[in-house]
């Protein structure tokens, strides 16, 4: 029954995610409610399990050197693109993005996560021109113009994704940069081709470690 239920995911992950048909919304409902079941890494988790897991230390592994090579494209678009930015890093955790992009990669940056461990253990690190605040980004207001929005590695825990994508992209100023990180899964895939297809003309980037393989997806607006 696993096997079939995992093969009956992939193929949805495929061809079906993001498609509007007659029964799609009960669909996504009823997968949504089999994915939270499930202990998968990629769906939407409650703000409970994120303060559990950051509270028993689950994501110390990102400041690790496994985690360099993808940082260090994120980072190194944000430094080449729009240096000296104003930046928002969504689901910025411990504030690790912020310590790669030091001393010189930002004017300003604020980051966002739903845990409020994090965001503790966050602002402890945290320079002059750097901030953090608890705030879901589902509903969070992007005020003002960005330099560059980052969702790294948070795209896939969002409710509706390619709504926090149209949401971020129209908060960049003229020549903003966007920039969406994922590791690759059967799910992430299927939120690759949708992000591919709501940002024409993107550039994306693949980064491969023992670990697996993300995407780096960069967005530039137009001025």
């Amino acid at each position: 029954m696993r096997k079939l239920l995992r093969i009956f995911l992939e193929l949805y992950y495929r061809r079906l995610l993001g498609r509007r048909f007659p029964g799609s919304g009960a669909l996504e409902r009823w997968l949504r409610s089999v994915e939270l079941r499930s202990g998968r890494g990629d769906v939407p988790l409650t703000r409970r399990a994120w303060e559990d897991q950051y509270r028993a230390g689950t994501w110390r592994f990102l400041e690790g050197p496994g985690e360099l090579a993808r940082y260090g494209v994120v980072a190194g678009a944000i430094r080449r693109l729009v240096p000296g930015g104003k930046v928002l890093d969504v689901g910025c955790g411990e504030g690790v993005l912020a310590d790669h992009l030091r001393p010189d990669g930002y004017r300003r940056y604020l980051g966002l996560d739903l845990s409020e461990t994090a965001v503790a253990a966050a602002r402890r690190r945290a320079v002059a021109g750097t901030s953090f605040a608890v705030a879901d980004a589902e509903s969070w207001p992007l005020r003002g113009r960005f330099d560059a929005v980052v969702l790294n590695e948070c795209l896939y825990y969002m409710r509706e994704p390619l709504e926090l994508v149209r949401r971020a992209s129209a908060s960049l100023g003229p020549g903003g940069l966007l920039v969406v990180s994922m590791f690759l899964t059967g799910r992430t895939r299927g939120l690759a081709r949708l992000l591919a297809r709501e940002l024409p003309g993107s550039d994306e980037v693949r980064v491969a470690t023992r670990r697996g393989v993300w995407l780096v997806a960069m967005y530039r607006r137009g001025g």
